[in-house]
């Protein structure tokens, strides 16, 4: 990507003005300097984040560079991947073509891939955010396509570093690990045109009694453990947890315990589930609140036992 357009469409998040490209490094006129490098663009010394923060940039970090660098996209994983991308966002794949997309929270990068392949034509241009050093194997991943560009910081900067709004932003499995996960919804929803959407997962409550044993093991029982020890405990879990790929008695068994407690055949969402610094849980009453009241229009649909929220909104004229 040249950076012609990254200073097209972003501003210096330090004081809002004008950006320009000067040998690997995007520098305003207030002399504020931010690294460019393998279409990354560096944002992350603006905010400073505090100890919990700190542990999820680690822990999502070692995740997708580590661990998971690779999931969702071999051959045999697209499929999959296409049909959770599109459960989670609720979305359509034309709802992308020819527009500005954000992937707020992207990981490796698989669902950008995801929405080059599906959307036809593709989107005009797609910005992954991320703070954790998965940024740079998102870059790597998705360097054969001309239309995405990175940037490692902060999502709540996203409204400050924009210089125009967006058609959509969408976020699967980010917020809820955020210190305020309705401010960073307002952040997001901050950055969209006049009937652009907003598609976000979320954790949901659950049952009281799911909610309280995982609000314990993920906020304080996990919270101090290195994340290799998690990753090999949630690798020993997963091992009885192969019951649930069993026809009939699998679903019905992975219903049962999961009206308890997050356990899975999958090493994966368990990690991901255990290891952030934060973790919020969301009811269907309080996200449809947090659409209204950033003017959208919005389903909001709760699933698996009021475990997951799928949710979109459009944005109304202004």
């Amino acid at each position: 990507m040249n950076t012609g357009l990254l200073v097209d469409i972003l501003r210096c998040p330090r004081c809002g003005r004008d950006l320009v490209g000067s040998d690997g490094s995007l520098i305003c006129s207030e002399r504020h300097s931010f690294p460019y490098r393998d279409n990354v663009v560096d944002f992350s010394s603006v905010d400073q984040i505090d100890p919990l923060q700190q542990r999820s940039q680690k822990s999502f970090g070692i995740e997708w560079s580590r661990y998971y660098a690779a999931l969702g996209w071999s051959r045999d994983e697209i499929a999959a991947e296409t049909e959770m991308f599109l459960t989670y966002t609720r979305a359509m794949p034309n709802f992308f073509s020819n527009r500005i997309v954000v992937d707020a929270g992207c990981g490796n990068g698989r669902y950008i891939n995801i929405l080059n392949q599906i959307a036809i034509p593709p989107p005009e241009l797609i910005i992954g955010i991320d703070l954790s050093e998965s940024i740079f194997v998102a870059a790597k991943n998705c360097a054969k396509y001309a239309n995405v560009i990175f940037i490692k910081m902060n999502l709540n900067l996203l409204d400050r570093i924009l210089k125009k709004p967006v058609d959509y932003v969408y976020s699967i499995g980010v917020l809820h690990h955020t210190p305020d996960a309705k401010g960073a919804f307002d952040h997001l929803a901050n950055c969209l045109k006049p009937d652009g959407f907003l598609s976000v997962y979320l954790y949901g409550k659950g049952n009281p009694l799911l909610y309280r044993v995982n609000s314990y093991l993920r906020n304080q029982f996990f919270q101090n453990w290195p994340p290799k020890l998690v990753y090999y405990l949630m690798v020993f879990i997963a091992i009885p947890g192969q019951i649930f790929r069993l026809k009939f008695i699998g679903p019905w068994l992975c219903d049962f315990f999961n009206r308890f407690v997050f356990i899975s055949y999958d090493v994966h969402n368990m990690f991901d589930a255990y290891t952030a610094g934060y973790t919020s849980f969301h009811s269907k009453t309080e996200v449809e609140g947090w659409y209204r009241s950033n003017r959208l229009d919005c389903v909001v649909e709760s699933q698996q036992n009021h475990t997951a929220l799928f949710c979109i909104g459009r944005k109304t004229g202004q």
